[in-house]
């Protein structure tokens, strides 16, 4: 029985760099991995089409040349009967399972993910955030942990070399920790923080 497995960072830690790499590897061993993000991240621009009518977009590292087109999973879509599907068109028979932006799940999804590695036998590796800006778990991430994915967190250092673990979100400058969950957006938009600079800035801001 395979299993599910959770490679967690904040942002800016590398996360799809990752990705990216392990695909390439499991390629390079004869295997074929089918890559997946979720449909909500917007940031590299409108999805395409391939010639089966598959919603295509990117995996893009900060480092601009990695980067790897992959398979958008919308957010009201049964995975089992998308992996199906994309499996069906591609003419594919996927070895692994990759999946960026795991956050962005449904709960219903992340169930559905263990299914796939429980009775398909197929490992499932999510990379994503783990927490929202507010500080609170994303339901992926949630269920994720909830169902017992193996954890493998991605380390990430601030400008003191010390682990950040906080997504913090600015707007106009100003820390915010109000508003919806979601909110698509970059380096323009979020910073990493450890937790004492998180708390500092709060206080500054009170």
């Amino acid at each position: 029985m395979a299993s599910v497995y959770f490679k967690f960072a904040c942002m800016g830690a590398g996360k799809t760099a990752l990705a990216c790499i392990n695909a390439f590897n499991y390629e390079e061993q004869g295997l074929t991995p089918l890559c997946i993000s979720s449909s909500l991240d917007t940031r590299f621009g409108n999805a395409k089409e391939n010639e089966h009518g598959l919603k295509v977009g990117k995996w893009e590292s900060r480092i601009k040349e990695l980067y790897r087109d992959v398979f958008l999973l919308p957010s009201d879509e049964s995975v089992i009967k998308f992996i199906t599907k994309v499996s069906r068109l591609q003419k594919i028979k996927p070895d692994v399972i990759m999946i960026d932006e795991a956050q962005f799940l449904t709960a219903n999804q992340v169930e559905e993910l263990f299914k796939v590695a429980i009775y398909w036998d197929i490992p499932v590796i999510c990379y994503g955030l783990l927490t929202t800006f507010k500080t609170t778990l994303f339901e992926g991430s949630k269920r994720l942990i909830e169902l017992g994915a193996k954890l493998e967190p991605i380390k990430s250092v601030g400008t003191d070399g010390k682990r950040t673990v906080i997504n913090a979100k600015f707007v106009n400058g100003k820390i915010v920790t109000e508003g919806a969950d979601i909110d698509i957006g970059g380096d323009e938009k979020y910073k990493a923080l450890t937790l004492k600079d998180f708390w500092d800035l709060l206080d500054k801001e009170e």
